[in-house]
C-alpha cells in the first residue's frame, strides 16, 4: 500500500513537471512583442513573487495529439482524471488548439 502511495506520488511529479513544460512553451508562443524592443540572448529577467498573474486550482496536465501522434485512449483517461485505485485524480486538462483551423480535428 504504502510502495502504491509512492508511485502515485512520483507519477504526479512526473506529470507537473511535463505539464509546467508543456505550459511554458505553449505561453511563450504567445508573448507579447515589441517591434523596437531588442532582447540579447543575455537578457535579465525579474521575477516578483508577490505579483500573481494566474491562478490555477487543480492539478492536472495536456492532451496534446499533435505531438504523440494519437489521442488520449479510454483507459488513459480514466488513469489521469479516475479517482479510484491505481488513479490520479487530475481535475485539469490543457487541449492545444492549433492556430489552423484545419488541424482542429486532431485535437
Amino acid at each position: 500500500m504504502v510502495k502504491s502511495l509512492q508511485i502515485k506520488k512520483n507519477l504526479k511529479t512526473i506529470v507537473s513537471g511535463l505539464t509546467a513544460a508543456a505550459m511554458l512553451l505553449t505561453v511563450t508562443s504567445f508573448a507579447p512583442s515589441k517591434e523596437k524592443q531588442i532582447v540579447d540572448a543575455a537578457t535579465t529577467v525579474v521575477v516578483n513573487p508577490d505579483v500573481e498573474y494566474q491562478t490555477i486550482k487543480g492539478f492536472g496536465g495536456i492532451n496534446h495529439p499533435e505531438w504523440t501522434g494519437s489521442d488520449l485512449s479510454d483507459s488513459q483517461r480514466a488513469t489521469a482524471f479516475g479517482n479510484g485505485s491505481n488513479q490520479l485524480g487530475m481535475t485539469v486538462l490543457r487541449v492545444f488548439i492549433n492556430p489552423d483551423k484545419n488541424q482542429w480535428y486532431k485535437a
